[in-house]
């Protein structure tokens, strides 16, 4: 009897490592009554077989038994009612990394010392110019909602620690320099997008998404100087938004904002637009917009949430085949809105804690036999960019100090704190976070550094740095 060919299917076809048991699956084969997966160690003798009636194979029963930091070959088959062979599928990779084993060393500095660090020198390095010029004469950058949005949040944050003193003064008029000159060049009235912060240069598209990041940060910007004329440009963005939500929730991955027309259609980060509604209606009374938010809400929880689609959403990357190109961003941002809405009978705190086994499982490195040349504890960004980045370390801290005040648990502070001891440990001596977590040659490598991302890092480590400051005094 001819064996039939396998067809994987399932949301980890394209994965390439693990730290948490996989389920692997396959298109059901005809008259199959059980299913196998065998996994073979690539390198020595180690072979282990998983079992499963189905056609999802679940290797819990097998993953103890498989060493961590080793890579792994499967074939996963199907058998008869009389356990005679009716198909195989193709073999493929993995590779275990191994789970948390605690912090492995101390912090170089505090993690406040460490962002204001990194803030001074995002001032004097990529801001500078904003000090004298007015806005709109300085370069212009490729993805503005983006890079400003960082920038005003890291200024913000730093103007916080100190915020009578003359340095948090300066921040804040940097800040408003650049919210103004992100306003000023948002889209016109007129067009079917109106009042749009731009996520790219003009003549491109329009990535809805980051207009609620740009909106975000605005709203940081007017709490922390009582200007309302960013409030009020946040509120126009929310207008937009609520106008623009399709009839199942989402919003398009990008427009053409002039006249509306999708250009690129799914996106998984609906999260930030949700955080930005939920925190109007929940701050500044727009109980207009809590319809659109849970409309959001509802299409996350049925798609991404169960079918683990977390794709389209860096602005220099085009659309790409459902579950060749996974990432966590927006995962963070929705698990940070459900642990701030989670009760006992929602469900939501345990929704997030999936969430974040998910980013763990396939972006985080506690050690860094993946690649020797990676620095560990570190945070992968997504599979066609699979090295570790400052940004997405940031960004997972920012989870795990959720987490922990959520739960109370311990570990996740400790997890946050290990991935800020790294950058801590990395932090180039002016100031700025490596944007490549890895290393060059006998030294780290400090090229080619993303502003945006060394400005999160910083707004991170001064966050979780307070955060652990107020533990301290409890």
């Amino acid at each position: 009897m001819a064996t039939q060919s396998l067809q994987r299917t399932g949301w980890n076809v394209h994965a390439r490592r693990f730290m948490y048991p996989p389920t692997f699956s396959v298109a059901p084969a005809a008259q199959a009554r059980s299913y196998s997966a065998i996994v073979q160690a690539k390198a020595g003798d180690l072979r282990q077989q998983a079992r499963s009636e189905t056609a999802d194979i679940d290797l819990a029963g097998i993953w103890d038994a498989l060493p961590a930091a080793r890579g792994y070959t499967v074939c996963l088959e199907a058998f008869d009612a009389e356990g005679r062979l009716l198909g195989r599928s193709g073999s493929f990779d993995f590779f275990k990394v191994a789970p948390f084993a605690g912090r492995a060393g101390e912090a170089q500095r505090p993690y406040v010392e460490s962002g204001r660090r990194c803030a001074d020198y995002v001032m004097a390095k990529w801001l500078s110019g904003w000090k004298t010029a007015e806005p709109g004469k300085v370069p212009s950058v490729e993805f503005p909602a983006l890079f400003y949005s960082a920038y005003i949040r890291l200024l913000v944050t730093y103007a916080g620690l100190d915020p009578q003193s003359p340095e948090a003064q300066e921040a804040l008029s940097l800040a408003k320099k650049v919210a103004l000159d992100l306003v000023k060049n948002s889209t016109p009235a007129e067009w079917a997008c109106p009042n749009m912060p731009l996520s790219h240069k003009p003549g491109r598209y329009l990535q809805i998404s980051r207009t609620a990041m740009a909106g975000m940060a605005y709203l940081d910007l007017s709490a922390a100087t009582g200007d309302a004329t960013f409030r009020d440009a946040a509120m126009k963005i929310a207008d937009t938004l609520k106008a623009t939500q399709l009839p199942d929730g989402r919003w398009y991955f990008r427009v053409d904002p002039r006249t509306g027309t999708m250009a690129e259609d799914y996106t998984s980060d609906q999260a930030q637009a949700i955080s930005f509604l939920d925190d109007l209606a929940d701050r500044y009374g727009r109980q207009d917009l809590a319809a659109a938010r849970d409309k959001a809400v509802r299409w996350m929880l049925a798609n991404p949430v169960k079918t683990r689609l977390w794709q389209q959403q860096w602005d220099d990357v085009p659309l790409k085949e459902p579950y060749t190109n996974l990432e966590f961003y927006d995962t963070v941002f929705f698990g940070l809105f459900l642990l701030k809405h989670a009760t006992p009978q929602n469900g939501y705190q345990q929704t997030a804690a999936e969430l974040y086994r998910y980013v763990e499982d396939q972006f985080v490195l506690w050690e860094n036999s993946y690649n020797p040349e990676f620095v560990a504890p570190s945070v992968k960004e997504q599979y066609l960019c699979y090295v570790p980045i400052d940004w997405h370390a940031a960004h997972f801290i920012r989870f795990s100090m959720a987490m922990h005040q959520a739960t109370g648990q311990a570990i996740y502070l400790e997890k946050a704190r290990a991935m800020a001891d790294t950058l801590t440990a990395v932090q180039h001596a002016e100031g700025y976070y490596p944007t490549w977590m890895r290393r060059k040659g006998a030294g780290m490598d400090y090229s080619d550094i993303w502003p945006n991302c060394t400005s999160y890092t910083g707004e991170m480590l001064m966050r979780l740095g307070r955060y652990v400051e107020g533990l301290e005094r409890k």
